[in-house]
């Protein structure tokens, strides 16, 4: 199940504490494929409500994903998501669209980024590790627009920009394709 879901052993406990149903035998936990299966489906209930253009604000997004209400990556165990926020008008994080291609920015502020360590892995695996990627815009103070699931549409790269230091450093860049409309 850890691999299935792509969980570390804080965030199988952190399930376990929500009620992801198990049972013990000992000290040895077994986790039921169905019941999980379903448990999990149903923590994604609210997010299967979200429609692309819809607009929530930053406490409805955190409450929808079960994730924290702060970063421009926002991953969540609860529901296996990935939650990305772009910020057009952002200095630090410069994410644009060419045609259909989102070429969005990788996290860390200061010096180059690094791929281990932090979400920017998670994003760069997501077409191969089962992790939902959602994405949001936002153009004005506290409006998230939904823009739907989103995958990578090739290889991410690094390329130079400026950081929060006004220091040449090497940022990853993700080029993003929204699925299906």
């Amino acid at each position: 199940m850890i691999s299935k879901y792509n969980l570390t052993s804080y965030g199988l406990a952190e399930l376990v504490k929500e009620g992801l149903p198990h049972y013990k035998s000992g000290k040895v936990r077994y986790f039921p494929k169905s019941e999980v299966d379903a448990w999990m489906a149903s923590q994604q209930k609210e997010i299967d409500m979200l429609k692309t253009g819809m607009k929530i604000n930053n406490n409805t997004l955190a409450k929808t994903f079960k994730c924290s209400t702060q970063g421009g990556m926002r991953r969540s165990h609860k529901t296996n998501t990935l939650v990305l926020i772009a910020k057009p008008t952002n200095e630090v994080y410069i994410d644009r669209w060419e045609n259909d291609i989102l070429h969005y920015t990788g996290m860390g502020q200061i010096g180059d980024q690094k791929l281990k360590g932090n979400q920017n892995i998670t994003l760069f695996e997501s077409n191969t590790n089962n992790i939902d990627i959602h994405l949001f815009e936002v153009l004005k103070p506290n409006e998230y627009t939904y823009m739907g699931k989103v995958r990578l549409a090739y290889q991410p790269y690094q390329v130079v920009e400026k950081d929060s230091q006004n220091n040449s450093r090497y940022v990853w860049k993700f080029p993003l394709r929204l699925i299906g409309d």
